[in-house]
């Protein structure tokens, strides 16, 4: 029995020796196609890969490999396969670094002790950009002219927060190309958080008068607009953004911003609902508007309580459905079709002006005569006095 014990432990011990050199056998070969990976040698991890002998191990790398890296593969094996390659070679590899290291994860996740992801992944996409401008670089040597090279050189920049840079690179670009409104755009932001108002203010300017259809265009200056305090221009730049391209959650978050400052809850609620029709997607808008919505529902419920009360004699209603109103006191009228007047604007949909839609003539109509009806009755106030 003894012996029987140690020949199957014995056995046990040979099966579990055989299984771990099975394991190492495919994770050495992987382990080595990381490293290259890792050293961003993707055309070689790829010849590795494709050597392996295990074909179902071999399969599941090489997807893995083109799942991760696919454009920059292909980028990199269209240059390795060229005695010269050219800037627009160059550019594609530079661009597929960049779409990469858009792809990753950004503020999506939470350090914790063993493995902070939000670092790694921030590491990452450093590694990524740098690996972008090295090949934008390669792309201007063969190229000096490069639009699309700068641009994309000005952006990345821009993201790794180096405004110096991003703004000889758009500068740069518009000495080739004077008319590029998406480098006017973008140096005109920059410019004007370096406290250089006036230049931001006129290269804004400049993209719009160079591209009156760019919403980007419209979107910039009205930002400026509104940081200069000049709010009425900047609510027209954003009308002009909106008809442009309606999907923009922010320029409705923006205007809705120019009312609140003037304490009209009123349109900033009517532009977030528009807003949340354009965007339904968008958490935020529906946020902000549920936000606008409860506090302008519990004002109007203050408002229906108040004339209630007002109401004389032992008959008082509970509400305003079947209430006579022409019998009440002129007090509680004015309160009345103040209130009415009101509803009626918070019903009255939203109006951009450029968007070519005409109002329906039922809220012209009723906001009128309430407010003829509002004058009447001051009229006989102050009449009255």
């Amino acid at each position: 029995m003894k012996r029987a014990i140690l020949s199957l432990a014995a056995f046990g011990l040979l099966l579990s020796s055989l299984t771990a050199c099975t394991q190492n056998q495919k994770l050495g070969p992987l382990r080595k196609g990381r490293a290259l990976e890792e050293h961003g040698e993707y055309v070689v991890a790829l010849d590795h890969y494709q050597r392996m002998k295990d074909v179902e191990f071999r399969e599941e790398c090489l997807n893995n490999l083109h799942y991760l890296y696919g454009d920059i593969l292909d980028a990199m094996s269209a240059i390795n396969g060229t005695e010269a390659p050219s800037a627009e070679q160059y550019y594609a590899l530079g661009d597929a670094y960049y779409d990469t290291a858009e792809s990753i994860p950004q503020g999506a996740v939470r350090p914790n002790a063993e493995f902070d992801l939000e670092t790694y992944f921030a590491q990452k996409t450093n590694q990524l950009h740098t690996k972008a401008l090295t090949a934008l670089e390669q792309a201007q040597q063969s190229a000096p002219h490069y639009g699309e090279a700068l641009l994309l050189e000005g952006v990345i920049y821009e993201e790794q927060e180096k405004s110096e840079q991003a703004i000889a690179a758009y500068q740069k670009l518009l000495e080739y190309e004077p008319e590029n409104v998406e480098a006017i755009v973008r140096l005109s932001r920059l410019v004007y958080a370096q406290d250089k108002h006036q230049k931001g203010l006129k290269l804004a300017q400049q993209a719009v008068a160079l591209s009156p259809e760019n919403p980007k265009a419209h979107f910039a200056l009205g930002n400026i607009y509104a940081r200069e305090g000049q709010r009425d221009l900047a609510r027209d730049e954003f009308h002009q953004t909106l008809c442009l391209d309606p999907h923009y959650p922010e320029v409705y978050y923006l205007i809705g911003q120019i009312f609140l400052a003037r304490n009209d809850l009123i349109d900033a609620e009517r532009i977030i609902r528009l807003g949340t029709v354009n965007n339904p997607d968008s958490l935020k808008m529906r946020v902000f508007y549920t936000g606008l919505k409860s506090v302008l529902d519990q004002q109007e419920q203050e408002d229906v309580l108040a004339i209630i009360r007002q109401f004389e004699g032992p008959d008082a209603p509970n509400n305003l459905r079947n209430v006579r109103m022409a019998e009440q006191n002129i007090l509680v009228q004015l309160r009345y079709y103040k209130l009415r007047l009101k509803l009626l604007e918070r019903q009255r949909p939203y109006s951009l002006g450029c968007s070519g839609t005409e109002e329906h003539p039922f809220f012209e109509k009723q906001i009128r005569q309430t407010q003829d009806k509002i004058q009447e009755i001051n009229e006989l106030l102050a009449s009255a006095e």
